[in-house]
């Protein structure tokens, strides 16, 4: 296939409107006005989607790929985006994996309804070549064990407990009947390459969580709550307890560096290293 014939950044800027994307944009101690900085900060667009830093990245690196057809998950937009997407996430994780010398995490919450980001997103997040395969699943089934993921909920004394710090602190407890059990990284399917596996597992109305890194790929509807992929890389990077939860830490300090180191690999004009024309 001759790089004429894949698809192409657009030539002409199409600024995305920040606030399509993240409702926090539309809170009141946030507003953005039409010459922020946010709302320029578009990397990238193809015909179907845009490139941009993720507005409070858990790494600097943290880009979103999005759908510019209004979508709660890329599985509801119908397979004619399949080739565009496969070769656009390919090519974004080229430019990251040069530019941070990384490993790459691509992941989405499909039909997850956030209430700050209830536009489809896909992330793309570099963590360092020291994370093994091992490493990473052994990540993950750590937060998988945190969230409890796998156990629906628990009755005890005749009510029924579902969040995660109830599920905790009930698990051991004597008379306490568990529904469901703890699901492990290696049991999670590899249906097949994604947005194909999506789109099948969720059904297009099913949330579902999609997760491809270093030796692990898989995509499951079972209830990963919030925030996930943003812990998992958390962890397997070495930050903070909790620095990955964007309700409570709102620098933008990583976007803004995501921005500047990688804008230029981006809109190098002539730049054919990865197979694309650059935006003009």
């Amino acid at each position: 296939m001759t790089t004429d014939a894949l698809p192409h950044w657009t030539v002409t800027p199409d600024f995305f409107v920040w606030d399509a994307c993240d409702a926090a944009s539309r809170n009141a101690g946030r507003t953005l006005g039409p010459d922020a900085f946010q709302q320029q900060a578009l990397l990238a667009e193809t015909d179907d989607f845009y490139v941009i830093p993720d507005q409070f990245g858990v790494v600097s690196g943290h880009l979103l790929v999005l759908p510019k057809t209004p979508a709660t998950s890329v599985a509801g937009l119908g397979p004619a985006i399949d080739h565009e997407l496969t070769w656009l996430l390919r090519r974004v994780a080229d430019v990251v994996e040069e530019v941070y010398d990384s490993q790459i995490v691509t992941a989405e919450h499909g039909e997850c309804g956030c209430a700050t980001a209830s536009q489809a997103h896909v992330h793309v997040l570099p963590i360092p070549q020291a994370v093994t395969a091992e490493r990473l699943r052994k990540t993950i089934d750590g937060v998988l064990e945190r969230r409890m993921v796998g156990i629906e909920r628990i009755i005890y004394r005749q009510t029924e407990f579902t969040t995660a710090e109830d599920l905790r602190s009930l698990i051991d407890v004597d008379g306490a009947v568990v529904v469901g059990r703890q699901l492990r990284c290696g049991e999670l399917p590899d249906d097949g390459p994604y947005p194909a596996a999506a789109r099948s597992a969720s059904g297009l109305v099913r949330p579902y969580v999609y997760l491809s890194g270093p030796g692990v790929r898989f995509v499951s509807t079972c209830s990963f709550r919030s925030q996930f992929v943003r812990e998992v890389v958390a962890r397997a990077t070495g930050l903070p307890e909790g620095s990955w939860d964007r309700r409570v830490h709102t620098d933008r300090g990583n976007m803004f560096e995501t921005f500047a180191r990688l804008a230029p690999a981006f809109h190098s004009p002539g730049d054919g290293r990865h197979g694309f024309r650059a935006r003009g």
